[in-house]
């Protein structure tokens, strides 16, 4: 998915953006208020965006792991399966006699 303006083109992160992201990162003006970013801490934090975050520590793994891009591809898919369900149930008029009911104990 992308947003694209006349001066601006946004999309989905990818390992190929690493190069422009270190661009980025390495010219001062832009990073004027940001901390400094070596060239590994870079593909880390891209690598934390796109794959989700894996603590070091054994021990931190079960309480800090997980986020990222790939991790919500499920959450996407099941929100939009339930968007086309809704939709042919409502066509349909197979909820009708659900609703009534609840809308009754409403």
């Amino acid at each position: 998915m992308y947003l694209e303006t006349e001066r601006l083109t946004l999309g989905e992160f990818a390992m190929d953006d690493l190069p422009a992201l270190w661009d980025i990162f390495r010219d001062g003006e832009t990073m004027e208020h940001m901390a400094p970013m070596t060239r590994e801490g870079t593909e880390e934090l891209l690598r934390a965006c796109v794959l989700g975050y894996r603590p070091a520590l054994e021990t931190l793994s079960e309480l800090m792991s997980g986020g990222g891009l790939i991790s919500m591809v499920s959450v996407v898919l099941i929100v939009i399966l339930s968007c086309a369900y809704s939709g042919m149930f409502n066509g349909t008029g197979l909820l009708a006699p659900v609703t009534g009911r609840v809308g009754a104990l409403v």
